[in-house]
């Protein structure tokens, strides 16, 4: 369903801004969750962070192509590759550190803010990206800018 929509919406606000957005709203899921006690509670949690998850896997193959089809097309699939293995730490301890958060303070709730800070941040340097039109016009003004 997510990977339906998504692309009627990268039409309208462009692929950087709804991944921002997403993880903006995942990040407030992780702050939600621990608070999350009747199954709908539940149930709305799991469908929304589906949903917002989806794209984060789809997305970055759009705005790699968006950034790098005129000027490097060979290398994209290249660089989704680095995205990916970046994301392997995450993935490979990310349990073990949520466990020794939850046995030290004795819940998942401070696991899950702590998540929900570093999404947070993510979000927020993912939006300081210029798009790709952007870089190709400071590129076009560095290079026809004169030498002093």
């Amino acid at each position: 369903l997510a990977n339906i929509t998504v692309g009627f919406a990268v039409d309208r606000f462009g692929s950087c801004q709804l991944l921002a957005s997403g993880f903006f709203t995942m990040a407030m899921l992780f702050f939600t969750w621990p608070l999350s006690v009747t199954a709908p509670q539940i149930y709305l949690e799991a469908f929304l962070f589906g949903y917002f998850q989806g794209p984060s896997s789809s997305l970055p193959i759009i705005i790699l192509a968006d950034a790098f089809a005129c000027s490097s097309p060979e290398h994209i699939l290249v660089l989704n590759g680095m995205i990916n293995m970046c994301k392997f730490p995450g993935y490979l301890l990310g349990s073990a550190i949520a466990s020794n958060i939850a046995q030290k303070f004795g819940g998942y709730g401070n696991a899950s803010a702590l998540s929900g800070i570093i999404e947070l941040l993510g979000a927020s340097m993912l939006l300081m990206i210029p798009t790709p039109e952007e870089q190709q016009r400071k590129l076009v003004e560095k290079k026809n800018r004169p030498d002093k």
